[in-house]
């Protein structure tokens, strides 16, 4: 038998005891980096029931069968750190053994079969057996002016006092209620309500309790889109549709029309298809779930034929408010189209400004009508993009565009067009712009003296294609000091003489002139003197 002596043994039980310390720490995980978490929603409409040193929380969530259980978080008091309290697979859970008058904050988030934690839920906050605000029996959002708030107080509080202010500045002393109507500060946001206390003895609670809900009376449909712009679309081909709104929770549909007129709603023009649902769940083409973006990949039926077809969009939020109405892009739906030309990779423009020399194939169709050149610093490039040129001779098969930003990464797509109306698009090509270059100086001449009391000075006209000003500078060496203020700033282009008039006899005065283009970048002229006797 192996004896052990006695300071080898506390240090044993020392280790043992810091080992099961650090394995029963639960700290709040970070968010594991995979987009796997994105499939699990948050918790919602958290509801917490107060006792005496305990709270009972409810949440709602929609479970599916990659569902395995809950995780409860709590923190204690404001500066704590959120704690794993329990893993359940109840959507309820009774929390025992708190400190009455303590602030508890909680947050519940889903986790899958394969152990990976979801969103976690709004943060939702208590004072057990002391006071409590409750703002729509827990909900997250509201599209109303008005709430219903729940109370909780001590059986012998007598009066509260409400505010959308933590300041309370025009707030007054109420008789105490358990339930009330209350009017939310005007406008959309985050909003907050505070509500302090009296009891029977005209003591006051020291700090205010305090409740947030999010008001949200407004719905916007931020763009949509579709793949379908310079397309001929046939029976079976599939038409990418993307509708980027403001809530990842409401329903998103799209009709597809042909209009009358250029006023576009979904009762004027034949209708081809009807109240197609967009998703923003990761399924029917939708990429990136619970973004607020909707997609879906729509097959086109076969003998549709549609000259100019337009997708329109509605949309509806969680909350029921309804967006404008808005229609995206031409769709060209016909059995012919265009030869579609090939577009190569960008080159330098060689310009004076930063510039892209872009070339592409010859369309040699007996009914051509023009090329259209369209620019994007995006890398969805289509008919709505900036149009760069629209060149009508089908031999020209290059361009160079020169009113470009420096160092500007830029997508380009050249369309061809008949005589019909009907477009064909070409790949997409994208490079970075140049960087900007310094103007090229000009030429200054000798200063002249006219008169005997001024110096001309003439100089060659800049043909800077960004240019900003001229600059003129003077010294009294023949090393031209910068450093300090030019004596004239010329911003017209065409203006190339000056006359110095603050000159003093028998000095000599020494001359440079830059210009300067539109980023900053300067180039100096050769230095002239002059002197009037």
């Amino acid at each position: 038998m192996v004896k052990i002596a006695k300071d080898d043994m506390i240090k044993l039980v020392a280790i043992v005891v810091a080992a099961l310390l650090m394995l029963s720490c639960k700290d709040r995980p970070a968010p594991f980096q995979n987009e796997l978490t994105n499939l699990l929603t948050a918790p919602t409409d958290i509801s917490v029931k107060l006792g005496m040193g305990k709270a009972f929380l409810e949440w709602r969530y929609e479970e599916t069968d990659d569902f395995k259980e809950f995780r409860v978080y709590r923190k204690d008091g404001e500066d704590g750190l959120f704690n794993r309290i329990v893993s359940t697979t109840d959507n309820f859970y009774a929390d025992t053994m708190l400190v009455n008058g303590q602030v508890y904050y909680y947050e519940i988030a889903a986790v899958d079969l394969s152990g990976f934690e979801g969103s976690h839920s709004q943060a939702v906050s208590i004072i057990p057996s002391i006071y409590s605000l409750l703002i729509e029996e827990g909900a997250e959002a509201t599209s109303s002016d008005y709430v219903s708030l729940r109370i909780t107080a001590p059986k012998n509080t007598a009066f509260m006092m409400l505010s959308n202010d933590s300041t309370f500045q025009f707030s007054s002393w109420e008789s105490f209620s358990e339930s009330r109507s209350w009017q939310l500060s005007p406008g959309d946001g985050l909003k907050t309500i505070y509500a302090k206390f009296r009891d029977s003895n005209d003591y006051e609670t020291q700090l205010p309790v305090k409740a947030q809900i999010k008001r949200d009376s407004f719905a916007q449909i931020y763009s949509l889109q579709h793949d379908g712009a310079g397309r001929v679309l046939g029976g079976n081909d599939v038409l990418h549709i993307r509708m980027h709104t403001s809530d990842p929770h409401g329903i998103a549909i799209i009709s597809v029309i042909e209009p009358d007129s250029i006023v576009i709603s979904n009762d004027k023009g034949t209708i081809w298809i009807k109240d197609i649902k967009l998703y923003d769940s990761g399924i029917w083409g939708d990429q990136v779930p619970n973004d607020g973006i909707y997609e879906y990949d729509l097959v086109v039926n076969r003998g549709m034929e549609v000259r100019n077809a337009i997708i329109v969009g509605d949309f509806t939020d969680a909350l029921g408010n309804r967006a404008a109405t808005v229609h995206a892009t031409d769709v060209i739906l016909f059995s012919e189209a265009p030869t579609t030309v090939s577009l190569m990779e960008p080159t330098d423009g060689g310009a004076s400004t930063p510039s892209l020399a872009l070339r592409w194939t010859m369309n040699n169709d007996l009914d051509f009508a023009s090329y259209q050149l369209y620019r994007s610093t995006n890398t969805f490039v289509g008919l709505n993009s900036f149009l760069v040129t629209e060149i009508t001779d089908p031999g020209t098969l290059r361009y160079v565009d020169s009113k470009l930003e420096p160092s500007t990464l830029y997508y380009y797509r050249i369309y061809s067009f008949d005589t019909a109306g009907n477009s064909s698009a070409s790949n997409v090509v994208s490079t970075t712009s140049p960087q900007n270059k310094p103007p090229k100086p000009v030429m200054l001449s000798q200063a002249i003296n006219d008169d005997s009391t001024s110096l001309t000075l003439t100089w060659s006209p800049s043909t800077a294609g960004d240019f900003a000003n001229y600059q003129l500078f003077r010294s009294l060496t023949e090393n031209v000091d910068t450093l300090f203020a030019p004596i004239r700033i010329i911003s017209n282009i065409d203006e190339t003489q000056f006359q110095d008039r603050s000159v003093v006899r028998n000095i000599d005065y020494y001359y440079q002139i830059f210009v300067t283009d539109v980023y900053g970048l300067k180039s100096g002229s050769n230095i002239v003197s002059g002197r009037i006797e």
